[in-house]
């Protein structure tokens, strides 16, 4: 999926170099199966959160901008 320069950076910072993590906290919840930008493992979505459970990632800074910017899919395969 392509990305913005800022969201590709900010990825990186988080889950390949983890230079960065959030504090930030989600207010809303996901319905979404994420997966680990950084390790691929299923990610967890609770408490105002999206986390790895492998390194420890957190989603939190992007989730907003990746469901708002990409065109995604619902649960019968509509665009949405």
């Amino acid at each position: 999926m392509p990305l913005s320069d800022d969201m590709k950076a900010g990825l990186i910072e988080v889950f390949i170099r983890k230079t960065r993590s959030s504090q930030r906290r989600l207010s809303f919840n996901t319905n979404c199966d994420w997966y680990c930008p950084g390790c691929n493992a299923p990610m967890i979505a609770n408490d105002g959160s999206v986390i790895c459970p492998d390194c420890g990632g957190l989603l939190n800074d992007f989730v907003y901008r990746l469901i708002e910017f990409h065109p995604h899919r619902d649960a019968h395969g509509n665009w949405t």
